[in-house]
């Protein structure tokens, strides 16, 4: 199959999946037109990268020269997304325009990230405050379900889930007994907790 360019603006926009070097059941594919084309293609992949993926899809993006350029096209990747099973997507890497100029430089994905952070200041020195403060981080970069989890689990509302298959598919269905809970065990803000400490109580 070739490239197809729009005329309006002579860009081209295509899926690729990401298969197994020589396999003719799951060989590399490229040239798809639709990114839901490219996911249905990839949930029957078997789980390649190990990362609980089934495959991973990538985006490219191709942009025609002008009649007359020594080069017929530039063309570089966009994105990156793990394909599961059932068909559900994440985006890992977001590719910037640096490929114009060369490689693609891309952002930091989940490992990348994880590096870059800096050892907590004060941790905690019981599981139970280490499970609220990861909770707090959680909630500060948007893991909002994550947080919510973590605290219901500490204060005995609700059982972490042991993510069976159920569980993946509905982690809402997965609910402990609701436990009483006196006014004074309420999850406190880090900031309290801090001050708290500081302050020897």
């Amino acid at each position: 199959m070739t490239m197809v360019f729009r005329e309006r603006d002579g860009v081209c926009i295509e899926y690729e999946v990401r298969g197994i070097p020589g396999s003719e059941q799951f060989p590399y594919l490229d040239h798809i037109s639709r990114l839901k084309e490219a996911v249905a293609i990839a949930r029957s992949y078997p789980g390649i990268y190990g990362d609980g993926a089934a495959t991973h899809v990538v985006r490219r993006y191709s942009k025609k020269y002008p009649e007359g350029h020594q080069f017929h096209h530039c063309s570089g990747l966009t994105h990156r997304w793990r394909v599961d099973a059932e068909g559900q997507i994440q985006l890992i890497v977001y590719y910037r325009s640096g490929w114009r100029r060369g490689q693609p430089s891309r952002r930091l994905d989940l490992q990348e990230y994880k590096a870059t952070l800096p050892v907590m200041p004060n941790r905690a020195t019981t599981l139970r405050g280490e499970l609220l403060d990861l909770a707090s981080i959680a909630e500060r970069i948007s893991l909002h379900n994550a947080s919510q989890a973590l605290v219901e689990h500490v204060y005995g509302r609700q059982c972490l889930p042991d993510f069976g298959l159920e569980d993946r598919r509905n982690i809402e269905g997965v609910r402990g007994e609701p436990v009483t809970t006196h006014p004074e065990d309420a999850p406190r803000p880090v900031w309290r907790r801090i001050i708290e400490k500081v302050m020897g109580n």
